[in-house]
């Protein structure tokens, strides 16, 4: 999708509010400044589905290994035998990442979830049979850590989607890289995020409808 494109399919939904209920461009007197809007927000619209979508609807050709990045940077300690990695900054999602040892890819736990707190328990914490991965934050770097190892020589394998490039999105022919299966939720969220901006009451449906669109519960 290029800029123009973008900015034409989410006036659509919002001249389709216009019609029906929001009026909030011919209340605010804002419709010179809505084009700006739209521009603004789509790297926010962009990355949120990207980051939240079921994996099935991301681009293929935006996942890529990254064991090259981090082959210098992943060890295990010998006595916790918890393995773990500092993520590159083109890093925006873990799609699977899992040790050698194990059978599965869990999905990644935040640090400030009780199962991560578990993770101090030594009788507690994830095993090479049932493991346990997570993302946290390190002196401004994200990095992985992944309980339990099996043995020192495991290996850690993992896919990531990347952070999206941005063109000069005030070039009306700049293309946006958006997954296909999630073009109609990019454009709803985008048009909620924009009556955001305006404070518009029918911001949260439009958001709801592109939630739906993506398959985000």
């Amino acid at each position: 999708m290029n800029v123009q494109e973008i900015v034409s399919r989410v006036r659509g939904v919002i001249d389709e509010l216009e019609a029906n209920a929001s009026g909030f461009i011919n209340a605010s007197g804002d419709e010179k400044n809505l084009t700006d809007v739209i521009k603004t927000n789509i790297p926010y619209a962009l990355v949120y589905l990207l980051e939240n979508a079921p994996v099935e609807k991301l681009d293929e050709n935006g996942i890529t290994g990254q064991g090259s990045y981090v082959s210098g940077t992943f060890s295990i300690d010998n006595t916790t035998m918890m393995g773990q990695a500092q993520l590159p900054d083109n890093v925006l999602r873990i799609v699977s990442a899992r040790l050698s040892s194990w059978k599965y890819s869990p999905l990644p736990v935040t640090e400030h979830s009780q199962e991560y707190m578990m993770q101090g328990d030594e009788y507690a914490r994830g095993t090479w049979d049932r493991p346990v991965t997570a993302i946290v934050h390190r002196a401004g770097s994200r990095w992985i850590e992944l309980y339990s190892a099996k043995s020192l020589t495991d290996t850690l394998n993992m896919l990531v989607y990347k952070k999206p490039d941005l063109a000069d999105l005030n070039n009306n022919d700049a293309e946006v890289r958006v997954p296909q299966a999630l073009e109609g939720a990019f454009v709803y969220h985008l048009a909620g995020l924009v009556l955001t901006a305006f404070r518009d009451d029918h911001a949260g449906n439009l958001l709801a409808i592109a939630r739906s669109y993506a398959g985000i519960e």
